[in-house]
């Protein structure tokens, strides 16, 4: 089982992923800034565990949880902390779009 707080360790390279991610697909401009806002928190219990980040995105703050189980691997707490922050992230650029001008 990983530590939980051995998330934290993943959560700045999760971020970094996500951007380039974004970017070389062009769903972000260049100049996005996306950056760690906070040190990871947790609660829970022994089997599971809430893990609660920040990051900043272009000036404003965006929180995002994973839930993580006891029997996760490194590769699963990054699949999933990666995977909440780009939903997090989907979601503030979906906010952003004029849907009305799509025809």
């Amino acid at each position: 089982m990983i530590d939980i707080i051995e998330a934290g360790k993943f959560y700045n390279d999760c971020l970094k992923k996500v951007k380039e991610a974004t970017l070389k697909e062009n769903i972000l401009p260049e100049n996005t800034v996306l950056n760690v806002k906070a040190d990871i928190m947790q609660r829970g219990g022994r089997t599971c565990k809430t893990v609660v980040g920040v990051f900043e995105l272009n000036n404003v703050d965006y929180t995002f949880e994973v839930d993580l189980d006891r029997d996760d691997q490194p590769r699963d707490v990054v699949r999933k902390t990666a995977s909440a922050i780009a939903n997090v992230v989907a979601k503030a650029i979906t906010q952003k779009i004029d849907w009305s001008e799509i025809k």
